[in-house]
């Protein structure tokens, strides 16, 4: 059965993006190799993107054409009449037990949790999280989008992987324990 994967870059003091949603740290760290510490990898094992608004606003400023092309992708919104521009590119607005076993019944794929903050907390809150890989920058934001909210329910994982690359940068991975 699939499974349901945070895989996600923070900082070391635990930032996914610094203030104002900004994301250029992650590509000021040094990095000669080019290495993609896994992200090619990971990406052919899944099937299924889900991923906040802010996130897929994000994406799309980011992005001159949708990079998720091939793989379908759900949007998490309270906003009931947000509309989405790629294929493939599907609303949801509440993100429920039902919803999550419906999507892991329908492919062999894993499901990305692609982020935010607010997304990932409310994956923990309802145990909906498998796994999580988190790949570790060596910096330090100060401020910014917390990769885990404050107010989130204590869940036990433990320690399913751990890469140490010649930059500083590490990925860990965690599965959940029931």
């Amino acid at each position: 059965m699939s499974k349901v994967i945070l895989y996600i870059a923070a900082s070391i003091d635990g930032y996914i993006a610094g203030i104002n949603d900004d994301l250029e740290w992650l590509d000021n760290h040094s990095n000669p190799e080019s290495l993609d510490y896994g992200y090619n990898e990971f990406y052919k094992s899944v099937g299924t993107a889900i991923m906040g608004r802010k996130t897929y606003e994000k994406v799309l400023q980011l992005s001159s054409d949708w990079p998720y092309k091939d793989i379908s992708s759900y949007i998490a919104t309270q906003i009931t009449d947000y509309k989405t521009d790629p294929s493939d590119t599907f609303i949801v607005n509440d993100i429920s037990p039902e919803f999550i076993n419906s999507l892991k019944s329908k492919s062999d794929k894993d499901i990305w949790l692609v982020g935010g903050g607010k997304l990932t907390g409310e994956f923990l809150e309802k145990k909906l999280l498998d796994k999580m890989i988190i790949t570790y920058i060596p910096i330090i934001l100060g401020a910014g989008i917390k990769l885990f909210e404050d107010k989130i329910i204590q869940s036990s994982w433990s320690l399913d992987g751990l890469i140490k690359y010649p930059n500083g940068v590490y990925t860990v991975s965690y599965e959940v324990i029931r």
